[in-house]
């Protein structure tokens, strides 16, 4: 099984090894998808592998050093009368829920995305909305 989390890191702890101490300390199988990190803010959508335990006890451990855990679900929107096809966002889409059809249009399946944001800045018309973390 695979879970998804928005991780957001605070000022005080963003310098910290924090993801590299729970992967020793849990062992659990962690793969990032996307990361934004500075010296005042951090943010990581991550897809976490194991059973429901297992990924308890890694959102737990996180939470419990200070980091802002939700897990992703559900789907960005595309608003078909705003696409323009431009394909801007099917190469950053990290499990291709956007694809280039055979007419070139873009494709969206929603049953694979995961809802992490990254298509929604790439988009140059803003068609691709979200519902908020």
């Amino acid at each position: 099984m695979v879970t998804y989390f928005h991780l957001e890191f605070p000022r005080e702890i963003v310098t910290k090894p924090i993801m590299s101490d729970a992967i020793r300390k849990t062992g659990a199988s962690i793969n990032i998808l996307r990361a934004r990190i500075d010296e005042t803010h951090g943010e990581i959508v991550a897809e976490v592998a194991g059973g429901r335990s297992e990924v308890g006890r890694i959102a737990s451990y996180l939470r419990n050093r200070g980091v802002i855990v939700q897990e992703l679900s559900g789907s960005v929107s595309v608003r078909v009368d705003g696409c323009t096809h431009c394909g801007a966002c099917v190469s950053i889409c990290p499990v291709k829920a956007i694809s280039i059809g055979r007419e070139y249009e873009v494709i969206f399946d929603a049953s694979k995305c995961i809802s992490c944001r990254v298509c929604i800045p790439v988009c140059p018309v803003r068609a691709i909305q979200a519902p908020p973390l």
